[in-house]
Protein backbone atom coordinates (compact mmCIF):
# COMPACT_ATOMS: atom_id res chain seq x y z
CA UNK A 1 0.00 0.00 0.00
CA UNK A 2 1.55 3.33 -0.74
CA UNK A 3 2.40 5.42 1.73
CA UNK A 4 1.50 9.00 -0.10
CA UNK A 5 -1.50 7.87 -1.70
CA UNK A 6 -4.47 8.17 0.73
CA UNK A 7 -6.89 7.36 -1.96
CA UNK A 8 -5.22 4.37 -2.48
CA UNK A 9 -6.93 3.45 1.29
CA UNK A 10 -10.83 3.15 0.45
CA UNK A 11 -11.54 1.08 3.06
CA UNK A 12 -10.72 4.28 6.13
CA UNK A 13 -13.75 6.23 6.53
CA UNK A 14 -13.58 9.98 7.36
CA UNK A 15 -13.66 9.11 11.23
CA UNK A 16 -10.41 7.69 11.26
CA UNK A 17 -8.49 9.96 9.12
CA UNK A 18 -6.97 13.37 10.38
CA UNK A 19 -6.74 15.72 7.69
CA UNK A 20 -3.82 18.62 7.07
CA UNK A 21 -6.37 21.49 7.92
CA UNK A 22 -7.17 19.20 11.20
CA UNK A 23 -4.02 18.62 12.04
CA UNK A 24 -2.92 22.33 11.16
CA UNK A 25 -5.38 23.74 13.42
CA UNK A 26 -4.50 21.34 16.69
CA UNK A 27 -0.35 22.41 16.18
CA UNK A 28 -1.71 26.23 15.80
CA UNK A 29 1.50 28.10 17.15
CA UNK A 30 3.47 25.10 18.13
CA UNK A 31 3.52 23.52 14.50
CA UNK A 32 6.97 25.34 13.69
CA UNK A 33 8.67 23.46 16.41
CA UNK A 34 7.82 20.12 15.30
CA UNK A 35 7.13 19.23 11.71
CA UNK A 36 5.41 20.47 9.00
CA UNK A 37 2.01 19.29 8.36
CA UNK A 38 3.05 18.06 5.24
CA UNK A 39 5.81 16.09 6.63
CA UNK A 40 3.66 13.74 9.15
CA UNK A 41 0.53 13.66 7.55
CA UNK A 42 1.05 10.14 5.94
CA UNK A 43 1.68 8.55 9.45
CA UNK A 44 -1.51 9.91 11.02
CA UNK A 45 -3.74 8.77 7.86
CA UNK A 46 -3.74 5.03 9.69
CA UNK A 47 -4.37 6.01 13.23
CA UNK A 48 -7.63 7.40 14.56
CA UNK A 49 -8.64 10.40 15.29
CA UNK A 50 -8.45 10.28 18.97
CA UNK A 51 -5.15 8.90 18.79
CA UNK A 52 -3.97 11.07 16.72
CA UNK A 53 -4.53 13.83 18.41
CA UNK A 54 -3.03 12.24 21.89
CA UNK A 55 0.32 11.43 20.31
CA UNK A 56 0.31 15.34 18.63
CA UNK A 57 -0.59 16.40 22.21
CA UNK A 58 2.41 14.74 24.13
CA UNK A 59 4.94 15.64 20.89
CA UNK A 60 3.82 19.41 21.43
CA UNK A 61 4.40 19.17 25.29
CA UNK A 62 7.84 17.27 24.92
CA UNK A 63 8.93 20.00 22.30
CA UNK A 64 8.38 22.86 25.16
CA UNK A 65 9.87 20.91 27.79
CA UNK A 66 12.96 20.69 25.74
CA UNK A 67 13.03 24.40 24.67
CA UNK A 68 12.32 24.73 28.23
CA UNK A 69 15.32 23.05 29.16
CA UNK A 70 17.82 24.34 26.72
CA UNK A 71 16.92 28.31 27.48
CA UNK A 72 17.32 27.90 31.30
CA UNK A 73 20.47 25.59 32.39
CA UNK A 74 20.25 23.39 35.15
CA UNK A 75 22.48 24.64 38.33
CA UNK A 76 25.61 21.41 37.52
CA UNK A 77 26.43 24.02 34.08
CA UNK A 78 27.75 26.77 37.16
CA UNK A 79 28.19 25.13 40.52
CA UNK A 80 31.59 24.75 41.44
CA UNK A 81 32.05 20.76 41.57
CA UNK A 82 33.87 18.53 44.75
CA UNK A 83 33.87 21.08 46.87
CA UNK A 84 36.33 21.46 50.07
CA UNK A 85 34.30 20.08 53.20
CA UNK A 86 35.09 19.66 56.61
CA UNK A 87 33.90 17.02 59.45
CA UNK A 88 32.07 18.14 62.32
CA UNK A 89 34.50 16.97 65.20
CA UNK A 90 37.57 18.90 63.33
CA UNK A 91 38.66 22.21 65.01
CA UNK A 92 37.53 25.50 64.18
CA UNK A 93 40.95 26.20 63.03
CA UNK A 94 40.97 23.28 60.30
CA UNK A 95 38.13 25.22 59.16
CA UNK A 96 39.92 28.24 59.36
CA UNK A 97 42.90 26.99 57.25
CA UNK A 98 41.05 25.61 54.20
CA UNK A 99 39.54 28.89 53.91
CA UNK A 100 42.63 30.74 53.60
CA UNK A 101 44.92 28.66 51.92
CA UNK A 102 41.68 28.33 48.93
CA UNK A 103 40.35 31.63 48.52
CA UNK A 104 36.36 30.00 50.06
CA UNK A 105 34.23 31.49 52.52
CA UNK A 106 31.92 28.45 53.02
CA UNK A 107 32.38 24.65 53.80
CA UNK A 108 30.05 22.31 53.86
CA UNK A 109 30.04 20.20 57.44
CA UNK A 110 29.89 16.55 56.95
CA UNK A 111 29.42 13.82 59.62
CA UNK A 112 29.82 10.50 58.44
CA UNK A 113 30.21 11.62 54.91
CA UNK A 114 26.44 13.19 54.92
CA UNK A 115 25.84 16.98 54.83
CA UNK A 116 24.65 18.13 58.04
CA UNK A 117 25.36 22.08 57.52
CA UNK A 118 28.12 24.57 56.78
CA UNK A 119 30.56 26.82 57.98
CA UNK A 120 31.33 30.15 57.28
CA UNK A 121 34.08 32.71 57.58
CA UNK A 122 31.85 35.11 59.26
CA UNK A 123 30.27 32.04 61.56
CA UNK A 124 34.04 31.49 62.77
CA UNK A 125 34.58 35.35 63.25
CA UNK A 126 31.60 35.31 64.91
CA UNK A 127 32.53 32.27 67.76
CA UNK A 128 36.46 34.26 67.92
CA UNK A 129 35.00 37.29 68.77
CA UNK A 130 34.18 35.64 72.27
CA UNK A 131 36.98 35.48 75.45
CA UNK A 132 38.64 32.90 75.89
CA UNK A 133 38.14 30.82 72.52
CA UNK A 134 40.72 28.57 71.09
CA UNK A 135 40.41 28.00 67.77
CA UNK A 136 42.36 24.77 68.24
CA UNK A 137 40.26 22.99 70.98
CA UNK A 138 36.55 24.51 69.92
CA UNK A 139 34.87 21.96 67.29
CA UNK A 140 33.38 23.04 64.18
CA UNK A 141 30.45 21.52 66.20
CA UNK A 142 29.80 24.48 68.28
CA UNK A 143 30.08 26.88 65.33
CA UNK A 144 28.40 25.38 61.93
CA UNK A 145 24.78 26.48 60.78
CA UNK A 146 22.72 23.12 60.38
CA UNK A 147 20.15 21.85 57.98
CA UNK A 148 21.84 24.37 55.06
CA UNK A 149 19.42 24.54 51.75
CA UNK A 150 20.84 21.62 49.33
CA UNK A 151 19.52 21.46 45.59
CA UNK A 152 19.88 18.94 43.02
CA UNK A 153 22.49 19.59 40.41
CA UNK A 154 19.16 19.18 37.94
CA UNK A 155 17.57 22.34 39.65
CA UNK A 156 16.50 25.06 37.21
CA UNK A 157 19.71 27.74 37.97
CA UNK A 158 16.58 30.38 38.01
CA UNK A 159 14.90 28.57 40.85
CA UNK A 160 17.73 28.14 42.83
CA UNK A 161 18.78 31.88 42.33
CA UNK A 162 15.57 32.92 43.45
CA UNK A 163 15.14 30.88 46.41
CA UNK A 164 18.28 32.09 47.33
CA UNK A 165 18.07 35.91 46.91
CA UNK A 166 14.56 35.81 48.69
CA UNK A 167 16.21 33.51 51.73
CA UNK A 168 19.36 35.17 51.50
CA UNK A 169 21.48 31.81 51.40
CA UNK A 170 25.24 32.97 50.54
CA UNK A 171 25.15 29.37 49.06
CA UNK A 172 23.23 25.91 47.85
CA UNK A 173 25.19 22.82 48.54
CA UNK A 174 24.41 20.73 45.79
CA UNK A 175 23.62 16.81 46.43
CA UNK A 176 23.23 13.95 44.72
CA UNK A 177 21.35 10.75 46.07
CA UNK A 178 22.54 12.50 49.62
CA UNK A 179 26.22 12.67 48.54
CA UNK A 180 27.78 15.88 48.36
CA UNK A 181 29.01 17.07 44.56
CA UNK A 182 28.60 20.68 44.66
CA UNK A 183 28.48 23.99 45.67
CA UNK A 184 26.51 27.31 44.22
CA UNK A 185 27.77 30.30 45.88
CA UNK A 186 27.54 33.63 45.07
CA UNK A 187 30.36 33.97 43.06
CA UNK A 188 29.56 30.95 40.87
CA UNK A 189 25.86 33.07 40.63
CA UNK A 190 28.01 36.31 38.92
CA UNK A 191 30.01 34.00 37.00
CA UNK A 192 26.63 32.73 35.35
CA UNK A 193 25.06 35.74 35.47
CA UNK A 194 27.63 36.95 33.00
CA UNK A 195 27.73 33.85 30.83
CA UNK A 196 24.00 34.58 30.09
CA UNK A 197 24.00 38.40 29.60
CA UNK A 198 26.72 37.69 27.36
CA UNK A 199 25.16 35.01 25.79
CA UNK A 200 21.57 36.83 25.20
CA UNK A 201 22.93 39.98 24.90
CA UNK A 202 26.28 39.74 23.39
CA UNK A 203 24.98 38.50 20.17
Amino acid sequence: MPRDDADSMPHLTTNYILTEKQYSRQVGESKRHIVSANEFMHDLLVLNRGTALAILKVAIIKTRRKKMSKSIPPLQKFMTVQPHSIGIDQPIQKARDLMTEYKIRHLPVLKGGKIVGIITDRDIRLVMGFEGVDPEEMAVEEAYTPDPYIASPNSRLDEVASLMAEKKYGCALVADNGKLVGIFTEVDALRALSELLHGRLGK
